[in-house]
């Protein structure tokens, strides 16, 4: 019995130590956790903001303008088609209008024709074929439970106010796309940007700020 504070103090230290040991490897693990899956979830954002902004460059050709909202971006991308021009150089030798088409342009080496050929292409079918989830969910931004891509279209001026310049903005706060990660790792205001509505802007690019209407 005389050796028992001994013991208990021996198992009081274990204890301690044991206490510490799991501190410092949840301390150390908190970061490492938050950095691998911060990385994944950005990389999953941008692919889609990527796609939102093939989408945008397709509905500016069509409309001259760009979408102020997804039903917008969406009804034109999935019905209407866009205009590819290619160009091939032709013999003179073997030109044939039958095949070539009439009217070719004379290229710099005078033995040649530079033909160009245009064409039609379903946009849906460019943009989307490979999306391995549903079109309708391009507007949801990931890992947000549903939350959808803030999206705005505008204009500036150019050129010291002679003509104006089409502008459109895609915003989604890191609240959304890293819930459930440990906040003291992150600001929830910050996140990501597609485009600006106040300058001729069309990146992707994280930002310290980034606007949603429930701000």
């Amino acid at each position: 019995m005389k050796h028992l504070p001994l013991t208990l103090l021996k198992v009081a230290l274990l204890a301690v130590v044991v206490f510490l040991g799991y501190r410092f490897y949840q301390d150390l693990k908190g970061p490492i956790v938050y950095t691998e899956q911060s990385e994944t979830r950005d990389a999953e954002l941008v692919k889609k903001l990527e796609v939102i902004k093939a989408a945008q460059d397709a509905f500016y050709q069509v409309t001259k303008k760009y979408a102020h909202d997804f039903d917008t971006l969406l009804h034109v991308t999935m019905k209407d088609s866009f205009t590819i021009e290619s160009e091939q150089l032709v013999l003179k030798s073997e030109y044939d209008p039958a095949i070539h088409g009439e009217n070719p342009f004379e290229y710099a080496d005078t033995s040649k024709y530079r033909i160009i050929s245009k064409s039609k292409v379903a946009i849906r079918d460019s943009l989307y074929r490979k999306l391995s989830y549903p079109v309708e969910n391009l507007r949801m931004i990931p890992f947000s439970e549903g939350k959808p891509f803030y999206m705005a279209a505008g204009s500036v001026e150019a050129a010291g106010g002679r003509y104006k310049v089409p502008t459109y903005e895609v915003t989604a706060p890191k609240r959304f796309y890293y819930e459930g990660l440990d906040r003291q790792y992150f600001d929830p205001a910050s996140g990501y940007k597609l485009g600006s509505i106040t300058e001729a802007n069309t990146d992707i690019y994280p930002s310290d700020y980034v606007y949603y209407p429930e701000d």
